[in-house]
C-alpha cells in the first residue's frame, strides 16, 4: 500500500465514537479525538447501515470496543454474502448488546426503486451481453460510492442502463460495500466542501493508504496517459511501495511529478 496525501477521500471502514461521532478504524483514534476542529466530524446518530458481514466481523474485533456507540442503529441490513447464525448471534451480542438488528437485504422477487452500489458495477452491467432482457425501469435512484465517478462514465451508464435517466447520484461517506443511511439534527453538509466530516471528505492533509490498483485506476483516467500498471514493490520499512509503467501521448511533455500530483 502507498502513502498519499489527498484533501477528500471516503473511509472504508468506520465505527462511532461515543456521543455519536465517527472515525475510521484503521486510523489513531486519539488524534482524531484531540482533533475534533481540525478534522471537522460531525456529531449525529445514524439509525441504518448497509454493509457486508465481514466489516460487521471485522468491527466485533475493534479493541476498546466499549469506547464505541452503536445504540442509535435500529436496522443493519447486510449483503454480499450469507450471514452465519454463529456469525449473527456474535456480531447482534458484541455490537448491539443483544439487539436482533442485523437482516439479509434484497428479498427475491420485489422491485427495488432504490440501489446502493459502486461505479465499477454499473460499468460491467453496461457490458453485459442480452441486456435488453434486463428490467431496471423501477430504479428511481442509484447512490454510487466507492470510487469517483467521472462524467463520461455516468452518461455511458444512465444511456445504456436507464433509457437516459440521469438517476445517479455520488452518494455520502460510504465505500462500494457500505452505506449509511443518517437520521441528522442538522442537515447534511456539501460532499465538496473540504473539512466537512468524518464520513465522507476528511481535512486537508491526512495521510492514508492506497492499493496499487486503486493509483492505477487514478493515472489511467488522465488524458494524457494511454496505458497503465501499477505494482506493489516491497519496502523493507513500509512494506510496500508502488511501481508504476506508463505509456503516454507521443507529444505528452507529462513528468512523473505532474501524474503524482494528478493522483492526489
Amino acid at each position: 500500500m502507498a502513502d498519499t496525501t489527498i484533501e477528500s477521500f471516503t473511509f472504508e471502514i468506520a465505527v462511532w465514537l461515543a456521543g455519536g461521532s465517527i472515525a475510521p478504524i484503521n486510523w489513531n483514534l486519539s488524534i482524531v479525538v484531540d482533533n475534533l476542529d481540525q478534522f471537522g466530524l460531525i456529531v449525529f446518530q445514524p439509525a441504518k447501515w448497509v454493509t457486508g458481514p465481514s466489516m460487521l466481523m471485522d468491527l466485533t474485533r475493534v479493541p476498546d470496543l466499549k469506547n464505541y456507540d452503536l445504540s442509535s442503529f435500529k436496522h443493519i441490513s447486510v449483503g454480499g454474502s450469507a450471514v452465519l447464525p454463529s456469525q449473527k448471534k456474535l456480531i447482534c451480542e458484541l455490537l448491539f448488546n443483544g439487539r436482533n438488528i442485523v437482516q439479509d437485504r434484497f428479498q427475491q422477487g420485489l422491485l427495488p426503486g432504490k440501489w446502493l452500489t459502486g461505479p465499477s458495477v454499473l460499468l460491467d452491467l453496461s457490458n453485459l451481453a442480452g441486456l435488453e432482457s434486463y428490467d431496471l425501469s423501477s430504479l428511481t435512484h442509484i447512490s454510487v460510492g466507492g470510487a469517483p465517478v467521472i462524467v463520461s462514465q455516468k452518461k455511458i451508464i444512465c444511456d445504456t442502463l436507464f433509457g437516459g435517466r440521469n438517476i445517479i447520484q455520488d452518494r455520502y461517506g460510504c465505500t462500494e460495500v457500505g452505506a449509511f443511511s443518517l437520521q441528522l439534527k442538522n442537515p447534511l453538509p456539501d460532499y465538496n466542501e473540504k473539512k466537512s466530516a468524518s464520513v465522507g471528505p476528511a481535512a486537508p492533509g491526512v495521510t492514508i493508504k492506497m492499493a496499487p490498483v486503486d493509483i492505477e485506476k487514478i493515472a489511467i483516467q488522465h488524458p494524457d496517459v494511454l496505458e497503465a500498471c501499477v505494482a506493489g514493490k516491497p519496502h523493507p520499512v513500509d512494506g510496500e511501495h508502488p511501481a508504476a509503467f506508463i505509456v503516454k501521448k507521443g507529444n505528452s511533455d507529462l513528468t512523473e511529478g505532474d501524474l503524482v500530483n494528478f493522483i492526489n
